[in-house]
């Protein structure tokens, strides 16, 4: 068995909103929501911030990608913008299986907490 860490901060791989220092999980490992929809729980991950502000255009051979941007802000207590989303605060982004890559919104109430487009994420 091979011990891994992951060290400081770095963004998932899995998110379109992460920064360039990305790390992905194996696709062997599970996590908990893995284990939790295996037994027929439903179960979600919500997080401020998730929905995306907008498509970000990746080079001009690619007109419309599917890529997206998280730029909303929330002031801080003394009224300070910070971003409102961090994708390393994100647990479910690291792995393929539990991933929304793009940020999707469940297609409707009834996908809340269980697989679809959402991918049990959301807002």
């Amino acid at each position: 068995m091979v011990d891994l860490a992951v060290i400081n901060d770095p963004d998932p791989f899995y998110d379109d909103c992460s920064g360039s220092e990305k790390v992905g999980m194996s696709s062997a490992n599970k996590n908990i929501g893995d284990l939790l929809s295996a037994k027929g729980i439903s179960w979600a991950w919500f997080q401020g911030g998730f929905t995306p502000t907008m498509r970000r255009y990746l080079t001009r051979m690619v007109r419309r990608s599917r890529q997206r941007q998280c730029k909303a802000t929330t002031n801080r207590i003394d009224g300070t913008p910070e971003a409102a989303y961090s994708a390393h605060h994100n647990p479910f982004e690291y792995y393929k299986s539990t991933s929304n890559p793009h940020h999707l919104a469940p297609a409707n109430l009834n996908e809340v907490g269980h697989d679809g487009r959402a991918n049990h994420h959301m807002t």
